[in-house]
């Protein structure tokens, strides 16, 4: 995804100017979607015309990858992102064919590579009932693989 100054504004005001609810439109906005578009993909509809900061968070981490959204927030992310969360390099030997056909997929979404395996990734964690017992031995997973879901609004 090229880099685009009003997508890293909105979501440098998504993650560094929090507030505690938004309206609708105010999410919208801030997605650069149509408020009947966010309406409709609410996780919280309960909350009525109020979104709750998770929630539009959840839905900014839905739109746009882990490293796009560190790369828009910058040297403030260390400070908004649990540690875990934040992004690694990685060296993996995988099989051509796999590669190849992931970086085709990547291609057709106007996607990097890297944020399609991550992407891939996040939908295979489970639930926290699967990595809550890794805790002990790597403090702060499971803030991390539930970001933003167990942060106060």
């Amino acid at each position: 995804m090229p880099h685009s100054p009003e997508e890293y504004a909105r979501i440098r005001t998504i993650f560094l100017d929090r507030k505690e609810w938004y309206t609708i439109e105010e999410g919208a906005r801030l997605l650069a979607r149509t408020p009947e578009w966010f309406d409709q993909c609410r996780l919280e509809p309960e909350h009525g015309s109020r979104v709750a900061w998770r929630e539009l968070a959840h839905q900014a981490m839905e739109q746009y990858s882990i490293r796009y959204i560190e790369d828009a927030l910058g040297e403030d992310a260390a400070r908004v992102l649990p540690a875990l969360l934040r992004t690694v390099d990685v060296v993996l030997r995988l099989p051509q064919a796999y590669v190849l056909r992931f970086s085709e997929i990547a291609r057709h979404k106007g996607w990097k590579l890297e944020d399609l395996v991550a992407w891939y990734m996040a939908g295979e964690m489970g639930s926290p009932d699967t990595y809550a017992s890794m805790e002990h031995e790597h403090p702060g997973i499971v803030e991390a693989l539930t970001f933003p879901a167990l942060m106060q609004s």
